[in-house]
């Protein structure tokens, strides 16, 4: 699920289950439609605890929140 939002960035919600590697591509693949668009970020929007949170923060820092960011 993507979400564009107001602010400029491209919100993920939920993607497929992939392994690390994987997701490297797809963040790569995303960022570049992100560009194409206009958007200035990717944001990832996960719960804590969750599989996606963990492969995450594996790649980079979450930013907390009501729902856990990852840009």
């Amino acid at each position: 699920m993507i979400w564009i939002g107001l602010d400029y960035r491209l919100k993920i919600g939920d993607i497929e289950y992939c392994e690390l590697e994987e997701l490297r591509v797809i963040i790569r693949s995303l960022r570049a439609f992100a560009a194409q668009i206009g958007m200035s970020a990717v944001a990832w929007e996960v719960s804590e605890n969750s599989y996606w949170h963990s492969l995450l923060a594996k790649m980079q820092e979450p930013t907390s929140g009501l729902q856990t960011m990852y840009r």
